[in-house]
């Protein structure tokens, strides 16, 4: 797994043990012609690239493309400031 990018799952787990705050910045990317609509979570305001950089790992892990239709959520790391 990619540094800034956390799989959905993992992100679920890690918020319910109380170790983190879920991201509340969105970032939504819709992607016309595949019909999918993207929703990249952050900590803080995104750059094109590292959305889209997001969007490229969490594909780069399935198996398949995501169906038309679907609206898919991707929960990074990017912008966590880690508690001392």
């Amino acid at each position: 797994m990619s540094a800034g990018v956390l799989s959905t799952c993992r992100a679920r787990e890690a918020i319910v043990l109380g170790s983190i705050e879920p991201p509340k910045v969105k970032h939504v990317v819709k992607d016309s012609k595949a019909g999918i609509t993207y929703e990249v979570m952050a900590y803080r305001k995104l750059s094109g690239s590292e959305v889209h950089f997001a969007i490229a790992q969490y594909l780069s892990q399935r198996k398949s493309r995501p169906r038309k239709g679907n609206t898919i959520t991707i929960v990074t790391i990017f912008g966590i400031t880690p508690r001392l």
